[in-house]
């Protein structure tokens, strides 16, 4: 993860006055400049999918969201809240996973997979279950 953060005080610091570190205990921290300024806008959208079970596999859902009118610069997407459960049967629950993965900008749209599994002790995805994910996007528009 890359993190701006002042350089004031540090004596290697050239006249951008900021320094790149790649890591929260950075040895050997190197000054840079900074990313080029860039009228743009930061807008949050949300919205939810619903993600139905894949016999034997992880269920994934295609998302699209588009921004008409504006070009995205770039993106992250965040789960706020999801609800997942086995359809036919109460079973135990081994695994349970929720994720956003696989985030594309392209033109006036993000894209992204929403990924989805709810697995018992038997080791095999063989139980149906269904679930519904919220999402937010987080985008740099101009």
């Amino acid at each position: 993860m890359r993190k701006w953060i002042p350089a004031a005080g540090l004596s290697a610091v050239a006249a951008t006055g900021l320094l790149l570190v790649n890591q929260p205990h950075a040895v050997n921290a190197q000054v840079v400049a900074p990313p080029p300024a860039v009228a743009a806008d930061t807008v949050f959208l949300s919205g939810g999918v619903d993600v139905e079970y894949a016999k034997g596999v992880e269920a994934v859902k295609p998302v699209s969201v588009n921004f008409p009118g504006r070009q995205v610069l770039g993106a992250e997407v965040m789960i706020k809240g999801f609800d997942i459960s086995f359809i036919d049967a109460e079973h135990p629950v081994h695994q349970q996973k929720i994720k956003l993965e696989n985030v594309q900008v392209s033109g006036e749209s993000v894209k992204f997979d929403a990924r989805m599994v709810l697995r018992d002790n038997s080791g095999d995805i063989d139980d149906k279950y269904a679930g519904h994910v919220d999402y937010v996007v987080i985008a740099r528009v101009r």
